[in-house]
């Protein structure tokens, strides 16, 4: 299997299996854990850079000419190694904050946690606009739990103006704007390759 489609799958089982167990005491050893062997993943890709680059992995195609697909290239990769490095760091200064404060339902930011940060691990490789717009709104819906976690009236009011300006105005602006290009426009609007000029990007907001 391709190393990215494995850092993904391995991310993805591994909130399954938080999920499925949702012991405290495990979710809090294993999410740290988790985030650390991403960070191991990183590198395997960053040491092997240019045997994985520029490799387009489809997944499958929902839509015409716009697969859910991935590929990484240099800006990606350095995009994925801040992110996982920052992951990792967060990830121990959350389960030492949980403890400190003694939050209920520790086990739940855990796998809420491990979805963001699959989630934006999944963003920084999508190869075209469709499959960043999915991971993207993902992401939104799986940090809302994160910024609502404490459950008072200041962070569920935050919430939901968090949850209005992101998932709202992507799904009435952008979704819009990229299934467009599908019928008035080349297909390779939705590759990142298209992007590659100044020219490009100003035909694309045209």
């Amino acid at each position: 299997m391709n190393i990215i489609l494995s850092h993904l799958a391995f991310l993805f089982f591994s909130i399954l299996i938080l999920y499925l167990v949702r012991k405290e005491n495990f979710s809090g050893a294993a999410h740290g854990l988790i985030s650390f062997i991403s960070v191991i993943f990183v590198f395997f890709i960053t040491f092997s850079f240019h045997e994985v680059s520029n490799n387009k992995i489809v997944l499958f195609e929902f839509i015409e000419n716009a697969p859910i697909s991935f590929y990484i290239d240099s800006l990606g990769l350095v995009f994925l190694i801040i992110s996982n490095l920052l992951w990792f760091c967060v990830a121990i200064y959350a389960t030492r904050y949980l403890d400190i404060n003694k939050y209920d339902k520790k086990g739940d930011f855990y796998i809420f946690f491990l979805i963001s940060m699959f989630a934006t691990n999944a963003i920084v490789y999508s190869s075209n606009l469709i499959t960043t717009f999915i991971f993207y709104e993902l992401l939104t819906v799986a940090t809302y739990p994160l910024v609502t976690f404490k459950k008072d009236e200041e962070s569920v009011n935050s919430g939901k103006k968090y949850l209005y300006y992101l998932l709202g105005t992507s799904i009435v602006f952008l979704l819009p704007a990229l299934l467009l290009p599908i019928y008035k426009m080349d297909p390779s609007v939705y590759s990142r390759r298209y992007f590659s000029s100044s020219n490009q990007i100003i035909t694309f907001m045209h």
